[in-house]
């Protein structure tokens, strides 16, 4: 083969690698793009029946509950509850009726008071002292709570609680199906030195374990379950609820629908959505996104990318630094959970499935570039500047050497 036609055979390989430069150019910055993922402003929909963080600051200082209105309330680790009063009687536990949840008439006795005021008072380690109140079913009503404030960065968790037996246990499991129409109890797990005040707006039950009983001036001690009927001396009366020190646990029914926080967004931080799985050793999580309820993940700065599902067996992770807001937490009697709306710009989120497939939700790079015109410009403008200098460099050493 001649030199000359070698020469043209050459000239002919580079003529093409020049015409393919900028399209092989793209694809690699392309390939590249796709594999490396961005921070995006983000807004996660959720229904879940537990959710943990870590309150940075709400919109009112440090208050999580405002004026919460709720069809009963309970609290665990209790340190001393206290009402005024002068109308109290006591149920006999024989005469419960479970089916009902409730006692006839003739198993109250009147207790005599020898001054106006009840306390209950929880008993030492390791007795779990635990008191509960609900509006007598008879006149029906709500309770009321009074703001409620935690120290920042305080470790808090929602999740839908078990079932109020008669003896202050559980007994239906968390995020178990029940009748649409049934009330959604929530448990708030958090710490605090703060007392709770909850005001009373006719006869109320309340139910105690563990607790010795201060009425009339003389301490009944009260080591089983035992059931009171108040009757305030004014409409709204409150009980002063002081938790011991330590974790401890509120339960209370919201309404269903309505945003139960404190008005405006509260900013929180390591927020987790998944479960411990008791007695696992190792131990292992589960999702505790409700079952059948798909979440969503929209990207708020880009209206034109799809919003993507979250599948309800997905256990959803955030990296550690990831800051949100909580735009509204409410009750969802039809799929049994708590609807969470949060809004952030994590740097990482991502789920994984049973099988452990990792499968990030943030945008790829390659995606913010293609839903920016200025980007798209740019990196065009850089692949065809390097496919065309590559061209000029060729173009004269070909002239050089010829």
């Amino acid at each position: 083969m001649s030199k000359g036609r070698m020469n043209r055979n050459s000239r002919r390989i580079v003529l093409f690698a020049l015409l393919m430069a900028p399209t092989t150019i793209g694809a690699l910055i392309g390939i590249t793009l796709m594999r490396l993922h961005c921070p995006s402003r983000v807004r996660i929909l959720l229904t879940v029946n537990h959710i943990g963080f870590d309150e940075i600051q709400s919109s009112l200082g440090n208050e999580l509950f405002r004026g919460l209105d709720t069809a009963s309330f309970a609290i665990s680790n209790l340190s001393t509850a206290d009402i005024v009063t002068r109308r109290l009687t006591v149920a006999d536990p024989r005469r419960y009726d479970p089916r009902s949840d409730t006692y006839p008439n003739t198993a109250w006795t009147p207790i005599v008071l020898s001054q106006s005021g009840v306390s209950f008072h929880g008993q030492p380690p390791p007795a779990l002292p635990f008191l509960s109140i609900k509006p007598d079913a008879r006149v029906g009503g709500l309770l009321t709570i009074d703001p409620i404030n935690v120290p920042s960065q305080s470790r808090i968790a929602f999740e839908v609680a078990k079932d109020i037996g008669e003896n202050g246990g559980r007994s239906e499991s968390a995020g178990s199906q029940r009748p649409t129409s049934y009330p959604i109890e929530l448990q708030v797990t958090l710490e605090l030195q703060q007392s709770i005040n909850v005001f009373l707006h006719g006869p109320s039950q309340i139910r105690v374990s563990d607790c010795e009983v201060r009425a009339g001036g003389a301490f009944s001690a009260s080591n089983q379950s035992s059931t009171y009927h108040v009757d305030p001396e004014s409409d709204s009366s409150s009980i002063r609820v002081s938790p011991g020190s330590g974790p401890f646990s509120l339960f209370f029914t919201p309404t269903a629908g309505s945003n139960f926080l404190s008005p405006g967004p509260i900013t929180i931080s390591h927020p987790t959505v998944v479960r411990a799985i008791p007695n696992t050793s190792p131990e292992r999580f589960e999702s505790a996104l409700v079952k059948g309820a798909v979440g969503e993940i929209q990207y708020l700065d880009y209206a034109t990318v799809p919003k993507k599902p979250i599948p309800s067996d997905e256990l959803l992770h955030f990296d550690n630094e990831a800051v949100f807001t909580v735009v509204s937490m409410n009750i969802s009697t039809a799929s049994n959970g708590i609807q969470v709306t949060l809004e952030g710009d994590p740097k990482a989120s991502y789920g994984t499935s049973v099988s452990m497939q990792h499968d990030p939700f943030q945008l790829s790079c390659f995606d913010r570039v293609k839903e920016n015109p200025d980007l798209r410009v740019l990196f065009g403008s850089l692949a065809w500047l390097v496919a065309t200098t590559v061209a000029a460099y060729k173009f004269i050493k070909e002239l050089r050497e010829g």
